[in-house]
Formats: C-alpha cells, structure tokens, sequence
C-alpha cells in the first residue's frame, strides 16, 4: 500500500497445484459432484440405443463422423476427399470434420450416435472443472467455484446447441 491508500492486488498465480496446504486433493469432491451432475444431466443419453441430436448433427455431423469412421477402419488412413457430397470435397481440410481433435477419440472406438452424448458430456464436465479451477485460482471460495463451474458449464448458450447437434458451438 501506498501513501494514497490504494492496495495493489497482484495477478493470479500460475504455480496452481491440485493439493491444498495439508495435502489434501481439494477438487475431488468438486469434480465428484461434476460427474454426478453430468450423469443425471446426460445419463438417459449415454445408454444404447438413446440418441442426443438435432436436425444439424443428423443432416451433416452424422454422415461425416460415419464416414471418416468407416474410412478410417476400412483403409487404416484419413480420407482427404469425401465423394459423397455434392461433387465431392476436400473432406480433411473441413474444420468441421474434426479429425485431429484429440477429443475425437470416442468416434473411432463407438459408433457417432453413440459417441456424441459421451463427447458432450465430457465437454461439460471439463468446463466445470475449468471453471472451478480458474475461480479458484482467482481466490474464491471453494463453494463459489463450484457454483460457478456449474453456471459456466451449464450456460443457456451451451444449453440451446445441444438438441440441434451443433457439435463445434
């Protein structure tokens, strides 16, 4: 503090560790409460035979997620041309295709119908967890980041893509 009274607040920490001062991993129950949040919000969807999509995910997501699938398990390689649309196009180099998300992976071990619900459901539970950590990190209390892990994740901009499929919202 200076002479004119003003405090100066020094920026968040970058050395977060997930072990508070006894040892403890503090986010356990956080991220508990996350996945139980998640599994009632999205549990009816992630059963077989329960699909979570809308008009976008079944007119274009599923025919190109299937597609790259079967591709993929048929040759052992990405397919950088997709015939089937229109007079074709540079499938790989579609943004939408989302071949190289790391996220992705549920695609080629299920089939798309049933990797979706588990793809989005793993997105909102990052989110959360995300959340709670950055508000952590910004000093608030453990409650207050949880609640705001919860509202960040469970936003109405979130919320209104779901059942339309817009899978890269």
């Amino acid at each position: 503090a200076g002479s004119s009274g003003l405090r100066v607040v020094c920026p968040a920490r970058m050395d977060m560790t997930p072990v508070d001062r006894n040892g403890r991993f503090f986010f356990l129950p956080a991220l508990g409460a996350y996945v139980l949040v998640c599994a009632l919000f999205f549990g009816k969807f992630l059963l077989p035979g329960r699909f979570l999509y809308g008009g976008d995910f079944m007119t274009f997501f599923y025919p190109m997620k299937q597609f790259l699938r079967d591709y993929l398990l048929e040759t052992g390689s990405l397919p950088l041309w997709n015939p089937y649309l229109l007079c074709g196009y540079p499938f790989l180099a579609d943004i939408q295709v989302s071949a190289f998300y790391p996220g992705g992976i549920l695609l080629y071990l299920w089939s798309p119908d049933q990797s979706y619900a588990a793809t989005l459901a793993r997105h909102f539970l990052l989110a959360a967890t995300g959340m709670f950590f950055f508000a952590v990190e910004m000093g608030y209390s453990r409650t207050a980041s949880w609640i705001a892990g919860l509202i960040y994740a469970f936003n109405g901009f979130a919320l209104r893509n779901l059942p339309v499929g817009h899978l890269t919202l």
